[in-house]
């Protein structure tokens, strides 16, 4: 998980959402979704914004933190069972869909 968090910081082209399991599912599927259907215009402009290497950096930072969290065993949480990440992974997999079909010529 360290080489992989490693590689995506040198990823260029790789952006860091927001999760949080207790409260952020829904929430960071619909910024997923929002992301995925931006025009190239848009998209664009939003990786130029002033804003948009401070917040990529404060999420990236975020994620680090939760990296080292999850070192930590905690037997009360059992993610396969919450109805609301099965739920967020229907959406990823409809958004997938809706990516691979735009990318076809």
């Amino acid at each position: 998980a360290a080489q992989q968090m490693k590689w995506f910081r040198k990823e260029p082209a790789f952006e860091w959402v927001e999760m949080g399991m207790e409260d952020g599912l829904e929430r960071t599927a619909d910024a997923i979704q929002r992301l995925v259907t931006l025009d190239a215009g848009s998209h664009v402009e939003r990786r130029m914004s002033d804003s948009f290497e401070a917040d990529q950096a404060a999420v990236r930072n975020l994620n680090v933190e939760q990296g080292r969290l999850m070192k930590t065993y905690r037997p009360e949480f059992h993610i396969g069972q919450d109805s609301r990440l099965q739920d967020v992974i229907q959406r990823a997999d409809l958004l997938r869909k809706h990516v691979e079909a735009a990318q076809r010529p």
